[in-house]
């Protein structure tokens, strides 16, 4: 048996947290998604906050810009918190 973490909480000096959460993607394979809070928000690539649709309503646009692999998430959040001017 495997047992493997689905949540990692990335929480910064300044108290700010974000959730990346594991994503099973249509074709079986695990990417990640961000999450500030439970609300149901993601961050893009665009890096900008998107709805989670509910899985019938997810376009394969909307999943390549709320997906990413685990070094690719964690430089969303580097480059978002940079983008609102956030210092470390």
């Amino acid at each position: 048996m495997k047992i493997e973490p689905i949540t990692y909480n990335i929480t910064f000096p300044d108290g700010e947290m974000y959730q990346l959460e594991r994503a099973l993607q249509r074709d079986g394979s695990i990417l990640w998604r961000i999450r500030e809070d439970p609300t149901g928000f993601c961050l893009g690539r665009d890096l900008q906050w998107h709805m989670d649709p509910f899985n019938s309503s997810k376009t394969d646009e909307y999943l390549k810009n709320t997906r990413f692999k685990y070094d690719e998430a964690i430089n969303i959040i580097i480059s978002f918190r940079a983008s609102q001017n956030i210092k470390e």
